[in-house]
């Protein structure tokens, strides 16, 4: 696990790429609107042919004026985004980074969005609202007590690299994690996470998620900023993130890498935004009351979700745009 027997990442100029490209079909959800101008932790999710995606926005991250917003694409138009959480009259309370989650896509107006309350991060609480007409309104939303409805497990063991019991690595740790099962392995999981070594990490259960082994260093690049995994219907893995290795290093290029093997080998698949950072920008200022962030060439957070069964193989994928706008796209085999 150390870094000197770790999978060495390589550079962006120098990994791997598939033979073809992929196909970007990038459509823009939401920009500059001045009800939210600070927006970012996009989700999407598909069913019944309707695109729906949330995130957060407000005046700045962090701000009590923060709100849970909503659109959703028919027939190829996104809906005029709603708040669907947060800023009440009278309540002095941040909102945070929503999941939006369609448990099963042949009821594709059967919603859940979960999100997070307070501030600082460390006294973050888990909200969630349901929806069974694919359209979340405001209204009183469950605390959501963890365990209550998945299977908790333990933690993941960490490497004893700090000179501490139970330590982890050097840094902040690993969060916000992805996860996907083997094709042909039921119940073998396999969970990635950011991290501030400059790699994204992985552990692997054989329990259907219960028990997880040691997390251990991969070849993907992360730039202690969200990433994103899913799985193809033919079982190959897609991954979205940052291809960059520097600790709250600059948030671009954004790009799709696929694997054909598990996640035991990638290659390069597509790169949805490249601009390059600011000629002044040194790292993210990040803060327990949230990042501080002009948002210049800032594409992140990505969420991927694959094609429905009766569309081409695929995934779509939606991500924070300058922290200005919600941008999606559909990414499909190169022609």
């Amino acid at each position: 696990m150390s870094a000197e027997h770790a999978p060495i990442v390589p550079t962006y100029a120098n990994c791997i790429r598939t033979d073809k490209p992929a196909l970007v079909i990038p459509e823009l959800v939401s920009k500059d609107d001045e009800r939210g101008p600070a927006i970012h932790c996009t989700n999407i999710a598909v069913a019944g042919c309707v695109r729906y995606t949330t995130w957060f926005g407000g005046s700045y991250e962090g701000a009590t004026d923060t709100q849970i917003w909503f659109s959703k694409n028919i027939d190829g138009k996104w809906t005029k985004p709603r708040a669907i959480a947060g800023n009440k009259e009278g309540e002095e309370i941040v909102y945070w980074n929503p999941v939006l989650f369609i448990p099963d896509r042949s009821q594709p107006k059967h919603l859940h969005v979960f999100f997070k309350k307070f501030t600082p991060i460390p006294v973050w609480v888990t909200f969630w609202m349901a929806s069974d007409d694919g359209a979340p309104k405001p209204g009183p939303a469950d605390n959501f007590k963890q365990g209550d409805k998945w299977i908790r497990s333990k933690l993941i063991e960490l490497p004893n690299d700090r000179g501490k019991p139970y330590g982890g690595f050097p840094g902040e740790g690993v969060i916000q994690p992805g996860t996907w099962e083997s094709k042909d392995q039921p119940g073998h999981c396999h969970m990635t996470m950011r991290s501030s070594v400059g790699c994204v990490i992985q552990a692997d259960s054989t329990d259907y998620g219960r028990t997880w082994g040691p997390a251990f260093r991969t070849s993907l690049p992360n730039n202690n900023s969200g990433h994103c995994v899913t799985t193809l219907r033919d079982g190959r893995v897609v991954w979205a993130g940052n291809y960059q290795t520097q600790s709250w290093g600059p948030r671009t290029p954004l790009c799709l890498a696929i694997s054909e093997d598990d996640g035991k080998t990638w290659k390069l698949w597509a790169t949805l935004e490249d601009a390059p950072p600011p000629e002044d920008f040194k790292r993210v200022i990040a803060l327990e009351t949230g990042i501080v962030n002009d948002g210049r060439s800032e594409f992140s957070y990505p969420c991927l979700t694959p094609t429905e069964d009766d569309d081409e193989t695929g995934v779509w994928v939606s991500w924070t745009w300058q922290r200005r706008g919600i941008m999606t796209a559909k990414v499909v085999e190169g022609k």
